[in-house]
């Protein structure tokens, strides 16, 4: 229900009934996971999946993120690729089969040197839960400094490479992780908080 009050500009509601219906579960999800060797093949992945569907999710990860949540938690991830790209159909049936096989081709035509797809919903969960525990992860490294970046879908490779070179730049380490689907991204700078001289590059790199 929290829908029907955020962005009700701190006015008071309350609710007096309730008229509601049961619903069958939805069909279980079905799941790509892609790896690729450059976080740009990622980027253009996304762009190309949104410019003919729209998956129900759409998550990536660049090596730096990845690295850092399979020291948080052992889950077998890629620590090499450089990034990882998880997506889902809600659809069910042959219509989430044909959706994944579309992400599935346009991954492999923009440089995929990993593929797997499952209709395992545990399988799936799984995956996903390694990106839900990427901001756990990158607290552990250090201090964080977060920044939440929208982009258009067909500017996202321009904006992970952008990321990464910022962070080869002014020598701090940057994690991009986000919504990709939605052009929606948190690069997350970790540094020692008790070094002046990484605090200063650390908040160079934060503004550029």
């Amino acid at each position: 229900l929290k829908r029907l009050f955020v962005g009700s500009e701190g006015t008071l509601g309350i609710i007096t009934e309730a008229t509601l219906r049961l619903r069958p579960l939805p069909p279980p999800a079905c799941t790509m996971v892609a790896t690729f060797a450059d976080v740009a093949d990622a980027g253009r992945t996304v762009s190309a999946i949104m410019a003919v569907m729209r998956p129900a999710t759409m998550e990536l990860m660049d090596r730096t993120t990845v690295g850092a949540v399979e020291r948080y938690r052992r889950m077998g991830l890629d620590t090499e690729a450089g990034a990882t790209l998880i997506g889902q159909s809600d659809a069910g049936g042959a219509q989430g089969a044909a959706e994944v096989a579309t992400m599935e081709r346009l991954a492999n035509e923009h440089g995929a040197t990993f593929m797997a797809t499952t209709e395992d919903p545990e399988e799936g969960e799984m995956f996903l839960q390694a990106r839900r525990q990427s901001f756990a992860a990158l607290f552990d490294l250090g201090t964080p400094l977060i920044e939440d970046v929208g982009v258009p879908i067909d500017r996202i490779a321009e904006l992970v490479t952008g990321v990464e070179a910022i962070a080869a730049q002014h020598d701090t380490l940057i994690a991009t992780v986000g919504h990709a689907g939605d052009g929606n991204f948190h690069p997350f700078l970790t540094f020692d908080g008790n070094d002046p001289v990484a605090v200063r590059r650390a908040e160079t790199a934060f503004a550029a």
